[in-house]
């Protein structure tokens, strides 16, 4: 048998679901938590019923935890590490804590032209600051390239 008959084996395709770890799934909830913040945004600026505003507040402390704890478990369970894990985090973490509060703002009035310049460049920090983090990973790197987006929920 020749060597071009010998088939080799085919890589495994991604399974979305079961590649999935714990910290994904916590990562997950972060998300959760961002999106349907701005869903609540969205419901009150049509309904002007409080209780949407109220959650829209409490949801990214909620999306805070979440990510905390997404790092414990991705650190304390090293050696199991999704290869989604490091961008799925960054993509929740910019809607977590950089469109929802960007939208929360919108919803409580900053909606002239310069406060929508404002949170659009809010926004674009954030994504930038990620997209630098993820560069740095790369290579080494003599200058920190730490990013604590979810720190900007508090503002």
């Amino acid at each position: 048998m020749s060597r071009s008959a010998v088939a080799e084996p085919k890589p495994k395709p991604l399974s979305m679901i079961r590649s999935y770890t714990w910290a994904d799934l916590l990562t997950l909830g972060n998300a959760s938590c961002g999106t349907i913040s701005i869903f609540a945004c969205l419901s009150y600026i049509a309904g002007d019923q409080s209780r949407w505003l109220w959650t829209a507040f409490v949801l990214p402390l909620a999306a805070f935890v979440f990510d905390g704890f997404d790092g414990y478990v991705a650190r304390r369970y090293a050696g199991k590490q999704s290869r989604l894990g490091a961008d799925l985090d960054s993509l929740a973490d910019i809607v977590s804590f950089g469109v929802a509060p960007a939208v929360l703002g919108y919803t409580l009035g900053l909606r002239g032209l310069w406060d929508t310049v404002f949170l659009t460049y809010f926004v674009c920090c954030g994504i930038s600051r990620l997209a630098r983090s993820r560069a740095c990973r790369f290579r080494r790197a003599s200058f920190s390239c730490s990013s604590w987006l979810s720190s900007s929920g508090s503002i």
